[in-house]
């Protein structure tokens, strides 16, 4: 117990009919994990400005491995939790928080693919019943790279969050 740190995940599930062209993540939903209850940091593809969108969302669609990053999304799961994209009689993104204890080395693998901010490692959407491969991840898969103890390893966010729920996770409202 003296060896453990404690992390956080977060994670919400999604509703296309929420989204917006600007936050695709609404329509999907996202996991993202913080080490200090401050950052929270998401696993996804890696998106240039110089990129054609429509053929990035395409590969993602078609769940074909793109390079992946990770980013500071906490901006993103502050406004879930205020409620910021709910609209009236649509489903509400609801935000989940579940405290994880870890080894150290574990922690420290975390620290790590936070310096590097998960560079070399490749993103993909889950595919129904087939595992996902060495190196590709999602943002509900990518930490357990790293030896944490997933909710769910199948990366399919309703399944992720039902796995949360019964492990007594915080609902979290700002």
């Amino acid at each position: 117990m003296l060896n453990q740190k404690k992390v956080e995940i977060y994670a919400f599930q999604g509703n296309r009919r929420l989204a917006s062209s600007d936050q695709p993540l609404i329509a999907t939903g996202h996991v993202g994990l913080s080490v200090d209850g401050n950052k929270i940091y998401g696993f996804g593809p890696i998106i240039t400005k110089d990129m054609d969108l429509a053929d990035m969302y395409n590969k993602v669609r078609n769940r074909e491995a793109v390079p992946g990053q990770l980013t500071d999304d906490t901006e993103l799961f502050e406004k879930v939790a205020r409620g910021f994209y709910n609209k009236p009689k649509r489903k509400k993104l609801e935000l989940y928080n579940l405290t994880v204890l870890v080894e150290t080395q574990i922690y420290l693998n975390i620290l790590e693919e936070i310096k590097n901010m998960g560079i070399g490692s490749l993103y993909r959407l889950p595919k129904e019943d087939v595992p996902f491969p060495p190196n590709i991840y999602n943002c509900a898969t990518f930490w357990g790279k790293c030896g944490v103890n997933l909710p769910h390893e199948n990366g399919f966010l309703e399944d992720y969050i039902s796995a949360m729920i019964e492990k007594c996770v915080t609902k979290v409202n700002k």
